[in-house]
């Protein structure tokens, strides 16, 4: 059986768990931490999570999984047939990850480990995330999910890295970009309507919360 190794609090765990669930792939989770020892390297070359465990292989890195995933597990295919719309799938994927996501990380210190956004941050991500916004924009549907009439794997995609996206905007900006999106808004709400997404969402909650309390814990002089 498939083997998920993660943390429920990252928004890349929860995605390649929301499609391994879509897909009905029979699976087990294994949560853990990051790590740079040799044993953990093995399996996973960065020392970054999530992995993944099939047939006693080794796999890292959320979009090659979720690749894979479709590959080898073509039932309910969460792609286009079309390779022009299966490459906006993916294009506005990389938009997410590459110009929203990332940009983002560089505040997570200020915003989730109870410490101080360098100002040079601050002011430098802004203009990267409202560009990267301003292309996702334009590629996205949202009619009613992300990429139209189907769930993709771009919906899972961006619904939990948007989420994270969107806390970090409203505390360290004040900007409430899903408000600012009525359209995004709605597809998340088709999302979160699936019958899985609530005890993705429930699971997370909880451990965003005792990740919340032990960074406060460490954080106190």
């Amino acid at each position: 059986m498939l083997a998920l190794h993660d943390n429920p609090v990252s928004n890349y765990y929860n995605t390649v768990l929301a499609v391994l669930c879509c897909k009905e792939i029979p699976f087990r989770e294994v949560h853990l931490s990051a790590s740079g020892d040799e044993a953990f390297l093995a399996k996973s070359p960065m020392g970054k999570i999530p992995f993944i465990e099939h047939n006693g292989h080794f796999l890292s890195e959320s979009t090659v999984i979720l690749q894979y995933l479709e590959a080898v597990f073509p039932a309910r295919p969460l792609e286009p047939l079309d390779p022009l719309a299966r490459a906006r799938v993916w294009q506005l994927i990389k938009f997410i990850e590459l110009y929203i996501d990332a940009p983002c990380r560089r505040l997570f210190p200020g915003v989730f480990w109870f410490g101080e956004n360098h100002p040079l941050h601050v002011a430098e991500v802004l203009p990267l995330v409202e560009r990267g916004l301003a292309a996702f924009d334009r590629v996205a549907l949202n009619d009613p999910y992300l990429m139209g009439d189907g769930v993709t794997v771009a919906d899972f995609y961006g619904y939990f890295s948007l989420g994270i996206a969107a806390e970090v905007m409203a505390r360290q900006y004040g900007r409430d970009i899903l408000e600012e999106r009525p359209a995004l808004r709605a597809a998340f709400s088709h999302l979160a309507a699936l019958p899985f997404m609530g005890a993705i969402d429930a699971q997370r909650e909880r451990a965003m919360a005792e990740y919340l309390k032990r960074k406060a814990a460490e954080a106190k002089p």
